[in-house]
């Protein structure tokens, strides 16, 4: 059992990007890419998964599977997502209807965020989703497969010992998550 998946910070993290673009608007295929990238990163550098997404292989490269489906899927009831970043328009893009708060973001976190929107930003979608291809972790498909976080440690050449201890974290961050709800 890991954390749970964190819309509130999920949306906080794709309100920071589109607020960064500067247009506020941004094809959907490369926010996906760039939160995949930014929460790999997290994962690798301190061992936790900043949305608590879910990562999976698709025919368009790696995503995080809750954050796709707030973008592609209609939900009934309240959101969080739905109050700041607006469905799909026009050519799939997705804007931010009104700025998000960072309060569910720490220094670090923002400084990541910054440092992959400074150094892959400025790509467009298919180049993006190009590179999401050329990762280690990548599983060429049509449909989806699951991407466990172990897969992405040790493709990455993290020790089978830092694997088990950043997993066993985890499990105790989702066991005493589920106590506390």
């Amino acid at each position: 059992m890991f954390p749970r998946f964190d819309e509130k910070k999920t949306t906080q993290i794709a309100g920071l990007l589109l607020k960064m673009r500067g247009t506020r608007r941004m094809h959907y295929l490369k926010l996906l890419k760039l939160m995949y990238l930014i929460d790999r990163a997290s994962l690798l550098r301190w061992g936790w998964s900043m949305t608590g997404d879910k990562y999976v292989s698709m025919e368009h490269g790696l995503v995080l599977s809750n954050t796709l489906n707030l973008i592609t899927q209609e939900r009934f009831g309240k959101s969080y997502w739905k109050d700041y970043v607006s469905a799909p328009l026009g050519d799939y893009e997705v804007e931010l209807k009104q700025e998000t708060r960072d309060d569910e973001l720490s220094r670090a976190e923002i400084e990541l965020i910054e440092e992959i929107y400074r150094d892959w930003g400025y790509k467009n979608r298919w180049k993006l989703r190009d590179y999401t291809h050329e990762l280690p972790e990548y599983i060429e498909t049509k449909s989806s497969i699951p991407v466990p976080y172990e897969s992405v440690m040790k493709y990455e050449k993290m020790s089978d010992e830092q694997v088990d201890e950043i997993l066993t974290e985890l499990h105790g961050l989702g066991a005493l998550e589920k106590l506390t709800r």
